[in-house]
Protein backbone atom coordinates (compact mmCIF):
# COMPACT_ATOMS: atom_id res chain seq x y z
CA UNK A 1 0.00 0.00 0.00
CA UNK A 2 1.46 3.27 -0.85
CA UNK A 3 1.96 5.75 1.81
CA UNK A 4 -0.06 9.31 1.81
CA UNK A 5 1.54 12.47 3.13
CA UNK A 6 -0.71 14.79 5.48
CA UNK A 7 -0.33 18.13 5.92
CA UNK A 8 -2.34 19.96 8.93
CA UNK A 9 -2.47 23.13 10.69
CA UNK A 10 -0.92 22.13 14.38
CA UNK A 11 -3.12 24.79 16.27
CA UNK A 12 -6.00 23.67 14.50
CA UNK A 13 -4.86 20.03 15.85
CA UNK A 14 -5.11 20.83 19.60
CA UNK A 15 -8.69 22.53 19.18
CA UNK A 16 -10.15 19.88 17.32
CA UNK A 17 -9.34 17.04 19.54
CA UNK A 18 -10.63 19.31 22.45
CA UNK A 19 -13.49 20.01 20.28
CA UNK A 20 -14.11 16.55 18.70
CA UNK A 21 -11.97 13.83 20.97
CA UNK A 22 -10.08 12.90 17.39
CA UNK A 23 -6.31 13.65 16.97
CA UNK A 24 -4.98 14.12 13.72
CA UNK A 25 -3.13 10.40 14.18
CA UNK A 26 -6.53 8.58 14.19
CA UNK A 27 -7.93 10.67 11.38
CA UNK A 28 -5.44 9.86 8.93
CA UNK A 29 -5.88 6.15 9.41
CA UNK A 30 -9.80 6.85 8.27
CA UNK A 31 -7.65 6.92 4.72
CA UNK A 32 -6.76 3.53 4.94
CA UNK A 33 -9.94 2.33 5.45
CA UNK A 34 -10.91 0.51 1.92
CA UNK A 35 -14.83 0.85 2.53
CA UNK A 36 -14.57 4.44 3.47
CA UNK A 37 -16.53 6.70 1.07
CA UNK A 38 -15.38 10.12 -0.06
CA UNK A 39 -18.09 12.90 -0.49
CA UNK A 40 -17.39 16.64 -2.31
CA UNK A 41 -17.94 19.73 -0.56
CA UNK A 42 -18.75 22.33 -2.27
CA UNK A 43 -19.87 24.91 0.67
CA UNK A 44 -17.72 25.78 2.64
CA UNK A 45 -14.75 27.19 0.77
CA UNK A 46 -14.52 28.84 -2.30
CA UNK A 47 -10.93 28.74 -3.19
CA UNK A 48 -10.40 25.59 -2.53
CA UNK A 49 -11.65 21.75 -3.33
CA UNK A 50 -12.58 20.47 -0.03
CA UNK A 51 -14.37 16.36 0.85
CA UNK A 52 -15.69 14.74 3.80
CA UNK A 53 -14.26 10.94 4.04
CA UNK A 54 -16.49 8.66 5.79
CA UNK A 55 -15.08 5.88 7.48
CA UNK A 56 -13.42 3.62 10.17
CA UNK A 57 -10.46 4.37 12.37
CA UNK A 58 -7.83 2.10 13.60
CA UNK A 59 -9.92 2.56 16.96
CA UNK A 60 -12.45 1.05 15.15
CA UNK A 61 -14.93 4.85 15.31
CA UNK A 62 -16.94 5.89 12.54
CA UNK A 63 -15.32 9.37 11.61
CA UNK A 64 -16.02 12.20 9.01
CA UNK A 65 -12.50 13.67 8.03
CA UNK A 66 -13.00 17.20 6.18
CA UNK A 67 -9.86 17.52 3.69
CA UNK A 68 -8.72 19.22 0.73
CA UNK A 69 -5.64 18.41 -1.81
CA UNK A 70 -2.15 20.15 -0.89
CA UNK A 71 0.98 21.42 -2.74
CA UNK A 72 -0.02 20.37 -5.81
CA UNK A 73 -2.27 17.63 -4.90
CA UNK A 74 0.90 16.09 -3.35
CA UNK A 75 -0.60 16.22 0.28
CA UNK A 76 -3.41 15.87 1.72
CA UNK A 77 -4.21 18.53 4.32
CA UNK A 78 -6.75 17.84 6.99
CA UNK A 79 -8.97 20.49 7.80
CA UNK A 80 -11.15 18.85 10.50
CA UNK A 81 -12.09 15.03 11.98
CA UNK A 82 -15.43 14.42 13.85
CA UNK A 83 -17.26 11.49 14.91
CA UNK A 84 -20.21 10.59 12.80
CA UNK A 85 -22.76 10.12 14.67
CA UNK A 86 -26.34 9.65 13.44
CA UNK A 87 -28.15 11.13 16.05
CA UNK A 88 -26.14 14.31 16.12
CA UNK A 89 -26.05 14.54 12.59
CA UNK A 90 -30.27 14.54 12.96
CA UNK A 91 -29.86 17.43 15.21
CA UNK A 92 -27.65 20.02 13.58
CA UNK A 93 -30.14 19.41 10.80
CA UNK A 94 -33.24 19.90 12.41
CA UNK A 95 -31.47 23.61 14.36
CA UNK A 96 -31.09 24.32 10.50
CA UNK A 97 -26.43 24.39 11.65
CA UNK A 98 -26.24 22.13 9.01
CA UNK A 99 -27.42 21.99 5.44
CA UNK A 100 -28.81 19.04 4.10
CA UNK A 101 -26.32 18.39 1.59
CA UNK A 102 -24.58 16.87 5.05
CA UNK A 103 -26.98 14.29 5.33
CA UNK A 104 -24.96 11.44 3.73
CA UNK A 105 -28.03 9.14 2.79
CA UNK A 106 -29.25 12.19 0.40
CA UNK A 107 -25.35 12.43 -1.23
CA UNK A 108 -23.83 10.68 -3.79
CA UNK A 109 -20.38 9.08 -2.85
CA UNK A 110 -17.66 7.15 -4.23
CA UNK A 111 -15.20 4.50 -2.63
CA UNK A 112 -11.96 5.61 -0.77
CA UNK A 113 -9.63 7.07 -4.00
CA UNK A 114 -6.97 6.99 -1.83
CA UNK A 115 -6.60 2.85 -1.55
CA UNK A 116 -5.10 1.41 -4.45
CA UNK A 117 -6.75 -2.50 -5.19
Amino acid sequence: MDTIDFAWDKKKENTNLKKHGISVDEAKTVFYDEYAVQYFDPDHCKSEDRFLLLGMSFKLRSIVVCHCYWKKETAIRIISARKAKKRGRKRILEKKKMRDNYDFSKMKGRKNPYIKF
